[in-house]
């Protein structure tokens, strides 16, 4: 999956804030960061196969602005 990668993000004052206002909705502090960087490089899709995350991150980012999804889920929507 890394290797579909087209870019690194780099974490500032903004991404902290927003990864702050995840960790008070229930994410912990990595979970949260990356779903604010996520959100920060305008990603279309988060991936991971940790199903605690996934199901909090769904819940915060109710409004589907990034697609989060386990590697199967992705796979099968991108076709691969």
């Amino acid at each position: 999956m890394i290797s579909k990668a087209d870019r690194k993000i780099k974490v500032n004052a903004t991404t902290k804030k927003q990864a702050k206002t995840f960790e008070n909705a229930g994410l912990n502090g990595m979970d949260a960061l990356h779903l604010a960087a996520a959100i920060q490089g305008k990603v279309s899709f988060l991936i991971t196969s940790d199903d605690s995350f996934l199901k909090k991150a769904k819940k915060v980012m109710s409004d589907q602005t990034i697609k989060i999804m386990n590697p199967i889920e992705y796979v099968l929507a991108e076709g691969l």
